[in-house]
C-alpha cells in the first residue's frame, strides 16, 4: 500500500511540475495565420534547395494547411489532447509554442503540457514518460538524438499517440506509420542567406572576406544543412575565403574556438557561427578580442544578438525562419495524422534575411511578439 501511495505522490508531483512549467498566456496580436498566407506565399515562389536526409525534395508549408472544412470539423469533434515537448525553450521555441496554440484553437485541440528538454536526450526521455502518464492523443517534438529518440518515443508509438516532429525524426521512423509528418525551415536557404548577408556587409567596407567558419560538429541534419548552405555559398564567391574552420559540440565551446581563430588568423573580418545560442558565445569572444571590425552572422536571433545589431555592433544580420509558423504547421501535421492522411514529403517554412533595416518587422513576423524596449530604443 505504501508503495502505491508513493507512486501516486511521484506522479502527482510530475504532473504539477508540467503544469507549473507551462507558459503563461502571451499577449499577442489577434491575427490568424490565414491572414498571413498571402504574405508568406511570396517566399514560396523560389524552388527550395533544401533536401532531406535521404535526398528528399520538400513541400512548402502551404500544402499542409490545405485541409477541407469537413476534415477540420472531423478533427474538431475529437477534441484531441496535445503535449508539446520542447527541445530547448528559448525565444524561437516560445514562438513555436505560440503558433501551435493558434492552430490548437482552430482545430479544437487541448494543450495539456509543455515541457523543456534543454537539448538533453535523457531529459527528453523523462519528459516523454511523464507526458504519457497524462494520456495525450498527440505529441509534437524534435528528436534531439535520433538514435536515442527512436527508443524514447517507442512507447508513444505503441500507444497509438500521433506524433509530429520538427527538423529531424527518430532513426528508422517512417512517415505515415510511426509519425504523421515533419516540419522544418528551408535549411539550406537559411545558411545561404546568412552567407549573403555577411558577404554584403564586408563588401560595403570595400574589403574581401576572410571568414572564420564555426559549424555544428555533430550529426544533426537540420543544422548540418544550415552550415552546408553557408559554406557552399561563400565558396562560390571569388572575393570571399574561409581561412579558418572548426566544429563545436556544445554551445559553450564556441567562445574558445572563435577566440583562438582570431589569434591565429588576425586577418579575419567575418565570423559565421551555426545558430543563435552559440553565436552569443561567438559575439562574446569577438568583444573580448576588442575587434569591432569583425562582422558576425548566424541562423536565428537571440535578444543579445538583436541588441548588438541594433547598436551597430558586430552582428550584421542573420537568417531567420518563421518560427511561429513552424509551430502552427507542426500542429496541423497532427491533424493529418488523426485523419490518416500522409503528406508527400516533409514541409518547410521560408527563410528570411534579417538586418538592422528590417529587424523590427521580421522579428515580429517570426516570433509574433514585439522587440524588447531596449532594442526598440537602440533602433531609434
Amino acid at each position: 500500500m505504501k508503495k502505491i501511495l508513493l507512486c501516486l505522490l511521484v506522479l502527482t508531483m510530475c504532473i504539477s511540475m508540467i503544469v507549473s512549467f507551462s507558459l503563461a498566456e502571451e499577449q499577442i496580436e489577434e491575427v490568424t495565420v490565414s491572414e498571413q498566407i498571402e504574405k508568406w506565399a511570396e517566399y514560396t515562389k523560389v524552388e527550395p534547395m533544401t533536401r532531406g536526409p535521404k535526398g528528399e525534395k520538400p513541400i512548402w508549408f502551404s500544402e499542409i494547411l490545405k485541409l477541407t472544412e469537413e476534415e477540420i470539423q472531423q478533427v474538431r469533434e475529437i477534441n484531441a489532447k496535445v503535449a508539446f515537448i520542447c527541445q530547448d525553450l528559448h525565444v524561437a521555441e516560445e514562438a513555436r509554442v505560440m503558433g501551435a496554440k493558434q492552430a490548437l484553437k482552430e482545430l479544437n485541440m487541448e494543450l495539456i503540457s509543455i515541457t523543456d528538454s534543454e537539448m538533453d536526450p535523457a531529459k527528453q526521455q523523462i519528459n516523454i514518460e511523464t507526458v504519457l502518464a497524462l494520456n495525450p492523443d498527440c505529441i509534437t517534438s524534435l528528436a534531439i538524438d535520433p538514435v536515442q529518440a527512436a527508443e524514447a518515443f517507442r512507447p508513444a508509438v505503441e500507444k497509438g499517440v500521433v506524433l509530429s516532429f520538427m527538423s529531424g525524426v527518430p532513426e528508422g521512423y517512417r512517415m505515415g506509420i510511426e509519425y504523421a509528418g515533419m516540419a522544418t525551415d528551408d535549411c539550406y536557404s537559411m545558411g545561404q542567406t546568412a552567407a549573403e548577408i555577411l558577404a554584403e556587409a564586408i563588401r560595403d567596407e570595400g574589403q574581401e572576406g576572410k571568414i572564420g567558419y564555426v559549424y555544428h560538429g555533430v550529426k544533426f541534419w537540420n543544422t548540418n544543412e544550415w552550415d552546408r548552405g553557408f559554406k557552399e555559398t561563400i565558396e562560390s564567391m571569388p572575393d570571399m575565403e574561409i581561412v579558418a574552420e572548426q566544429g563545436f559540440v556544445t554551445n559553450e565551446d564556441v567562445e574558445a574556438i572563435v577566440g583562438a581563430m582570431i589569434v591565429q588568423h588576425p586577418e579575419i573580418n567575418g565570423i559565421y557561427s551555426s545558430f543563435n545560442v552559440n553565436a552569443d558565445y561567438a559575439l562574446s569572444a569577438i568583444r573580448s578580442a576588442s575587434r569591432p571590425d569583425i562582422k558576425l552572422t548566424t541562423n536565428e536571433l537571440t535578444e543579445t544578438l538583436a541588441l548588438d545589431m541594433a547598436q551597430d555592433g558586430n552582428v550584421v544580420g542573420a537568417s531567420m525562419d518563421v518560427s511561429y509558423l513552424l509551430g502552427y504547421v507542426r500542429t496541423y501535421l497532427l491533424a493529418w495524422g488523426i485523419l490518416g492522411k500522409v503528406p508527400e514529403s516533409f514541409a518547410i517554412v521560408p527563410a528570411v534575411a534579417v538586418t538592422k533595416k528590417n529587424l523590427k518587422e521580421h522579428w515580429f513576423e517570426s516570433y509574433r511578439f514585439e522587440l524588447p524596449d531596449v532594442i526598440l530604443e537602440a533602433l531609434k
